[in-house]
């Protein structure tokens, strides 16, 4: 994130975050990368197909404070998984150990034809 106050300073960024339905907020500090120059921080793992909702809010050292959230809409992502089922990878390895096992006849039945 791009946080910035010419006149009094940043005094701390955080992301909140919400999952799924749930209606409380996990507030996260984010801390500055000095190389880089962005705010950053990390909201935890969740469970696949779960929607995450978050807002950011920046303090500045004057105590002024302003919430980014989409229009009241909060940004959003849902967790993809890495997988989309475990029958896709049955299937894939089921496929190739089909495909190994022809193979393997093959070459068998042609050194010993």
């Amino acid at each position: 994130m791009n946080a910035t106050d010419s006149l009094s300073g940043i005094k701390n960024v955080t992301i909140s975050y919400s999952v799924g339905d749930a209606h409380s907020w996990t507030n996260m500090p984010a801390t500055l990368n000095l190389s880089s120059g962005f705010y950053e921080g990390v909201i935890q793992v969740q469970q696949a197909n779960v929607i995450v909702r978050y807002q950011i809010t920046v303090y500045d050292n004057a105590g002024n404070h302003i919430t980014e959230d989409n229009g009241g809409q909060y940004y959003t992502y849902r967790i993809i998984p890495e997988y989309p089922s475990t029958i896709t990878l049955t299937l894939l390895m089921l496929f190739i150990a089909t495909a190994l096992t022809i193979l393997w006849r093959r070459r068998f039945s042609r050194k010993y034809n």
